[in-house]
């Protein structure tokens, strides 16, 4: 945790998590299962499956800090720009995954569905003064 600090005082990003070999499988698993492509100096800060009781559930959830814009599937796709009580609640819901660090001058946030194959993808975007902040949200439909 004090690493963690230090890098996000000395990098003005919270640490990523895992080891470069993780931060790799999980960037193409992200690449393969949503056709997002993660910048290489992005960073995946946060990770969760949602902890399925029954393992039924395909549900998976990633924190993401690019300092660059990250490229979704498509380009030409429809943002929702969220209002202002929605900004508040993408900043509380992408600081939970990456606690205790916070986004510094969040400014703006977005939102964006789409389906990858089988798989329904959300993401939830904060630019913030250091860089931008993914939530992704992936579900499996069978």
């Amino acid at each position: 945790m004090l690493l963690g600090l230090l890098q996000w005082l000395r990098y003005g990003a919270p640490p990523a998590i895992e080891t470069p070999e993780t931060q790799a499988r999980w960037i193409a698993r992200i690449a393969s299962e949503t056709a997002v492509q993660v910048p290489p100096r992005a960073k995946i800060v946060s990770a969760s499956d949602g902890e399925p009781r029954d393992g039924t559930n395909y549900y998976f959830e990633w924190v993401i800090f690019s300092r660059t814009p990250i490229q979704y599937p498509d380009p030409s796709a429809k943002w929702e720009s969220l209002e202002d009580a929605d900004l508040e609640k993408s900043v509380r819901m992408i600081e939970y995954g990456i606690a205790p660090f916070k986004i510094a001058a969040p400014g703006e946030a977005r939102e964006l569905n789409w389906k990858h194959r089988n798989v329904i993808a959300s993401a939830v975007e904060v630019q913030g003064q250091r860089g931008f902040y993914v939530l992704l949200q992936t579900w499996r439909q069978d």
